[in-house]
């Protein structure tokens, strides 16, 4: 078994926190082939690790201060979408105004905002799945 770089209980979450009360663009990235999820509210090229917990879900921390800055999902498509659905509605483009796109303008505002609600819903659910074996961790919600 590996030994984590970090006790859990050493992860800070307050730039996490004024991140996402800033309303930060989230980075979101998916891998089709792995299945895995990235939300970061830190640019991409930010040196960070992965700090896996038990089953799906594990923290983006940031190398330099021990911050967690976002979320890294396993099996999202397969075990995480199914388990949450507000996630589920959010990750349906279907259910969002994309396709009423009048031009390419309106397409990328209501992109942006379908990005939100996304990063919203999958930071939430995360945040549940975290606590639920982590009460220690100060992850904070975002509205």
């Amino acid at each position: 078994m590996l030994t984590p770089l970090h006790d859990v209980r050493d992860l800070k979450t307050d730039r996490l926190a004024a991140l996402l009360r800033a309303g930060a663009p989230a980075h979101i990235v998916y891998g089709q082939e792995s299945d895995t999820l990235r939300v970061m509210f830190v640019p991409p090229e930010t040196e960070t690790f992965v700090h896996y917990l038990e089953d799906e879900a594990a923290l983006i921390v940031d190398s330099a201060d021990a911050e967690v800055v976002g979320f890294h999902i396993e099996d999202f498509q397969a075990r995480f979408l199914p388990a949450h659905a507000g996630v589920q509605r959010a990750w349906r483009l279907s259910d969002t105004d994309i396709s009423r796109a009048a031009n390419f303008g309106d397409f990328i505002l209501q992109f942006e905002r379908a990005k939100r609600q996304a990063a919203r819903e999958i930071v939430n659910a995360t945040r549940e799945v975290v606590l639920e074996k982590h009460r220690e961790m100060n992850i904070p919600a975002y509205a």
